[in-house]
């Protein structure tokens, strides 16, 4: 009964890691792309570190345990809530190595040269504001295969 309890928790705490991660990150981008000059949109940038490696924790934490918690409640790794929350991690870890991996440094540089036209013209270029709004539209999609779980889709 132990472990059982001890895999739900350690799951349950590493996926709000992660949605706490991806949300504060996202929150932080907004901010940085509303800042009015270069040393506030410098210092909201500077914040995000600690929010990145909470998402680069999380992640591996979340999917061991959740694989964990597969075996030890029964679940089928076919079940369609299963699958359905795996291609949201599996997204979730593409999108900072397919797309933030490559925007994150061009902002970087922009700041360490001072050209913050440059810097918010990355940070409200079309793609970049769409991207961030799919990772929070995906972590709450996460909030809700996890309440829903086996029961889901219950019309089917």
């Amino acid at each position: 009964m132990l472990a059982i309890q001890l895999a739900l928790f350690v799951h349950v705490v590493s996926a709000i890691v992660l949605l706490a991660g991806v949300i504060g990150g996202n929150v932080l981008g907004v901010m940085a792309r509303r800042a009015t000059g270069l040393d506030q949109r410098r210092a909201i940038v500077a914040l995000g570190a600690p929010f990145e490696r909470m998402t680069t924790l999380a992640v591996p934490l979340t999917v061991i345990s959740g694989l964990v918690a597969l075996v030890v409640f029964g679940y089928s790794i076919t079940d369609l809530w299963v699958l359905a929350t795996g291609a949201v991690i599996l997204a979730l870890v593409a999108i900072p190595i397919v797309f933030w991996n490559k925007v994150g440094p061009q902002v970087h540089d922009a700041l360490d040269r001072g050209d913050d036209s440059a810097a918010a013209a990355l940070m409200r270029d079309p793609r970049a504001v769409t991207v961030g709004r799919i990772e929070i539209g995906l972590g709450f999609v996460i909030v809700a295969l996890m309440v829903f779980r086996p029961g889901w889709p219950g019309w089917m």
